[in-house]
């Protein structure tokens, strides 16, 4: 396997091949550290989610309404907890990029209702 290429270089100004691959050998100390914060959030929020969703299912009859309610409000909050991370994330893309992605995306407000 070929060692992928940095997108710039002094050397070559040119823009990189379709298929280039960014070097991220940096990719080490704070920035692993910031990705192992950002995936402990997003395990955490979608155990929470797992959690309610097996609560509901298995107790359904058990529970009262202001229990399910509850329950829904976790998976919800930990649901946008998700969203906010991964809009975070999304800020630091190139500009074209997050136009494709803001075009792909789904907004539950935004659909009608039955």
């Amino acid at each position: 396997m070929t060692q992928p290429q940095p997108f710039s270089s002094s050397r070559d100004a040119s823009p990189p091949p379709a298929d280039a691959e960014p070097d991220v050998s940096w990719l080490t100390g704070e920035a692993d550290a910031t990705m192992a914060v950002i995936a402990h959030g997003l395990l955490n929020s979608v155990s929470a989610i797992q959690m309610g969703a097996f609560a509901l299912k298995e107790s359904w009859q058990q529970l009262s309404d202001e229990q399910r309610v509850q329950i829904l409000d976790i998976v919800s909050d930990q649901a946008g907890h998700i969203r906010g991370i991964l809009q975070d994330m999304i800020r630091g893309l190139p500009s074209d990029v997050i136009r494709a992605l803001n075009g792909l995306e789904h907004r539950p407000e935004d659909a009608e209702p039955d």
